[in-house]
């Protein structure tokens, strides 16, 4: 779900949740950025956010707002003309990609809450389809990598907070995986490659850190424990690391951590934040804020 009301400006604009690095041992630090990084696919005014490639490598969807509201795009993973995807005054945010490259699935407030639809990008005005409905308000779809389920974040059955679900991807049935205590979140889900565990945020511990937990639900376990926000998670589709956000450096930037824990691997120096792998799990795609707009960019990780 978008946070951006939330949180984000503040993140993004360089003002730290947390002083400094501090003296957590599992950080890696690397004392010389590098000049340039990332390669820019988007770079229009406006506000650009949640990228993810296609399957197939071709295609970034993404949302943005360059009229006052927000909608969704893609655009060719080398750059060139955003093709929209979606058109009406509504707030439609966080794309994802099915499996197959085939459809799309993303959050819209177009019946006044926040629910899941799916769309066709070859035929993006005759084909949204939506998967939840209720008097509460769901968001930040992610696919799972073999199809068939959809994890995603909910206020139902909260006085305050989100919890992680799953919906059929027809939208027949709907199962609850995390339960966290009313005023805290667990949020922002994304899929291990075998599609037998989820990667999210949660601040259950007090602060913003990142949980896995079984798509069956269960005992979640903490892999990182920074006291700082961190957020937005990617499990790599070759398995191993998790990419996300995190302010631990006095502003976001994307960092690397090993699927159970560990040592943190610091990826961006200029900023980043909503990191997302390629198929191949050899490039990230990010977004960037200069404090006015934010674009998409790419980079490769060894």
């Amino acid at each position: 779900m978008n946070r951006m009301s939330k949180y984000s400006l503040m993140v993004l604009g360089g003002t730290a949740m947390l002083a400094g690095c501090g003296d957590n041992p599992s950080r890696v630090k690397v004392n010389v950025p590098p000049v340039e990084e990332g390669t820019a696919v988007t770079e229009t005014p406006g506000y650009e956010a949640n990228p993810m490639v296609s399957p197939d490598g071709i295609w970034v969807v993404f949302e943005a707002d360059v009229d006052g509201d927000m909608e969704i795009y893609r655009i060719p993973v080398g750059g060139g003309e955003p093709e929209q995807l979606t058109d009406n005054s509504d707030f439609d945010s966080s794309p994802c990609w099915s499996p197959d490259g085939s459809f799309i699935a993303f959050e819209s407030d177009r019946t006044g809450r926040k629910h899941i639809y799916v769309l066709d990008p070859q035929d993006p005005a005759g084909s949204v389809t939506a998967l939840t409905a209720g008097d509460w308000d769901d968001g930040s779809p992610a696919w799972s990598p073999l199809g068939g389920w959809i994890a995603f974040e909910s206020n139902r059955n909260k006085i305050q907070g989100t919890d992680i679900y799953l919906v059929a991807e027809d939208g027949t049935e709907t199962r609850r995986v995390t339960e966290t205590a009313d005023y805290s979140y667990s949020r922002s889900a994304d899929w291990s490659p075998q599609g037998s565990r989820l990667v999210f945020e949660s601040n259950r511990t007090g602060f913003s850190a990142l949980f896995t937990v079984a798509v069956t639900g269960g005992a979640a376990v903490q892999i990182t424990a920074d006291e700082g926000y961190e957020g937005h998670p990617a499990w790599s589709p070759v398995g191993g690391r998790i990419a996300f956000e995190s302010t631990a450096s006095g502003s976001s930037q994307i960092h690397l951590v090993g699927e159970t824990g560990g040592a943190w691997t610091q990826v961006t120096f200029q900023g980043g934040f909503w990191p997302q792998w390629t198929a191949a799990g050899d490039a990230l795609v990010y977004c960037v804020y200069d404090g006015v707009n934010a674009d998409v960019r790419i980079v490769p990780v060894d």
